[in-house]
């Protein structure tokens, strides 16, 4: 039997199933999917009670993470699911055999009855001379939104691990109920090509579901390896092709119901799916030492382009009418319209027009807020790796886990050798974005500092003007200011470090690269930050 915390029981619901009967049939069904007697409805079912455990707690807390920890068999039994490569015509097969019911096969009148109230109530097809063919559209529906319902809990999982570092064993425990992921392997039981190959099965935007890219961002983010077999080339398929086939469906449900629904720019087909996919290229766009983002886009524009010119102007009509937007959503819609333009202008001889750079100045002017800004370059460098622009193992992709200063709490160093190089380096040195660093986090309460990097975290980001010290005044927006410029430079460098590095040059002529770079930087640094 599955172990599972103790669950708040919503008044006036009568759980179909019970949560640990739930739990005991998708690791059953999950492991053995071609085999399984039980249909993706029943499936389904038990995901959405599972779910309702799950979100029941409230969002990004403790509870959610013991919860999700308390299941470390059904965690298994997702990831190597969602993972498992399989052929396009093995993965239809085991899609069509899950959305045929057997449930009731060879059963009582009495079991019947019984196996009937654990399903989900679909619309009536029986008068349709095409029923058949569409419950099976139903069943498939229902195999879609189980994933979707597990995908948090695997999700939440990862998040609350330090990056690049795994759980401990449990002296004792079967194999089965230690805690989820142990290893690499763990994470990834089935390899990093064929993980990869599995999901993007699963993010096809026909049969699939865009949760998929919410799972594959975390996993990146977490494990660098992951993030780095992403991007190689030359298909980019779950990089690039899966991502432009939910944004076209987004967008053509934006079309076909924008004249009749005020709201649609909200519903979670659009919405959610953008937000999905955006979050997703931004964590692909993450310091990489061995330069295969660029080249990938190169690849890739010309077929990017038409999708996100749309996109672009769907969301510039939306940022029209900015008395109509939450100033939630004009700051999202207005910093995907600058991602957009990062990622068409520039390459492959396309220059961006006077309007649209026009258009991104406007933004970049009225989205430019120090406080969010030092927020959200604080915590891209607390989820890095080593801040020694000159470790030794910067560029090796084998992770080496980095502990956070215990100063400042955000810049990571590999081991103390590191870190006091770092702190007096000729160039960009710790010891000042340290010290500014802590002076910013000695004026907030230890919870407000704790809720900056979790993603309770995200209001601060998006109204920071409700970020307030211990004592209830405002933030200092001068130090975040100087914190931001400090990173953004921090990041500049790193990148001509990282370029110099691929060239091969020597380290004197790195040094004096970096120099003359660092002098410019500045420059445009006093530019971008007046």
């Amino acid at each position: 039997m599955a172990s599972t915390t103790s669950e708040p029981q919503p008044t006036g619901i009568q759980p179909t199933i019970s949560l640990e009967a739930a739990v005991d049939l998708l690791v059953a069904s999950l492991s053995c999917p071609l085999t399984t007697p039980s249909c993706a409805n029943l499936m389904c079912v038990a995901a959405r009670r599972i779910s309702r455990a799950f979100h029941s707690r409230e969002t990004s807390s403790p509870a959610q993470v013991k919860f999700s920890k308390s299941l470390p068999r059904l965690l298994r039994a997702t990831i190597s699911f969602i993972t498992c490569k399989r052929t396009y015509k093995l993965h239809s097969d085991m899609v069509l055999r899950l959305a045929s019911c057997r449930c009731t096969q060879n059963q009582s009148p009495e079991a019947v009855a019984r196996i009937m109230r654990l399903h989900a109530e679909g619309p009536s097809v029986e008068d349709d001379p095409q029923a058949e063919l569409l419950k099976k559209v139903h069943e498939v529906g229902y195999l879609r939104e189980m994933v979707t319902h597990l995908i948090p809990l695997v999700k939440q999982s990862i998040s609350s691990l330090t990056g690049h570092k795994f759980r401990s064993p449990v002296p004792g425990k079967d194999e089965r109920d230690q805690p989820w992921p142990l290893s690499a392997e763990d994470l990834l039981p089935h390899g990093l090509p064929d993980s990869i190959e599995g999901l993007e099965m699963w993010s096809d935007a026909r049969t699939g579901t865009s949760a998929i890219f919410g799972l594959v961002r975390e996993l990146a983010m977490h494990h660098r390896p992951f993030a780095l077999a992403l991007l190689r080339p030359p298909e980019y398929t779950l990089a690039i092709d899966r991502p432009l086939e939910h944004l076209t469906a987004a967008m053509d449900f934006y079309d076909a119901h924008s004249a009749s629904d005020p709201e649609v720019s909200r519903q979670p087909e659009f919405q959610l799916v953008l937000a999905l996919v955006f979050q997703f290229f931004y964590v692909l766009r993450l310091p990489d030492p061995s330069n295969t983002f660029e080249p990938m886009l190169v690849a890739k524009v010309d077929e990017m382009a038409p999708v996100l010119e749309r996109l672009s102007a769907i969301l510039s009509s939306l940022l029209d009418n900015p008395s109509a937007l939450r100033q939630e959503d004009e700051w999202n819609w207005s910093q995907m319209l600058l991602n957009i333009q990062a990622l068409i202008y520039g390459r492959n001889g396309r220059v961006a027009p006077p309007e649209v750079r026009r258009q991104t100045d406007k933004l970049m002017q009225k989205m430019m807020d120090p406080v969010r800004d030092a927020l959200s370059e604080m915590a891209e460098v607390r989820k890095g790796h080593c801040a020694n622009m000159r470790c030794p193992r910067r560029a090796d992709l084998d992770i080496v886990y980095s502990g956070r200063c215990a100063n400042c709490n955000i810049m990571r160093y590999c081991g103390k050798e590191c870190q006091k190089k770092a702190w007096n380096a000729p160039i960009l040195p710790h010891k000042k974005v340290c010290n500014q660093i802590h002076e910013f986090k000695r004026s907030l309460s230890k919870e407000t500092w704790a809720a900056l990097w979790s993603d309770g975290g995200n209001v601060y980001w998006l109204m920071p003007r409700s970020l307030r010290t211990e004592d209830g005044k405002p933030v200092d927006a001068q130090l975040l200011k100087e914190i931001n410029k400090s990173l953004v430079k921090f990041k500049a460098m790193c990148g001509v470090y990282d370029h110099g590095i691929a060239k091969g040059l020597a380290d004197a002529n790195l040094m004096a690269l970096l120099k003359a770079e660092e002098a410019d930087m500045d420059i445009r640094i006093m530019e971008m930050f007046p």
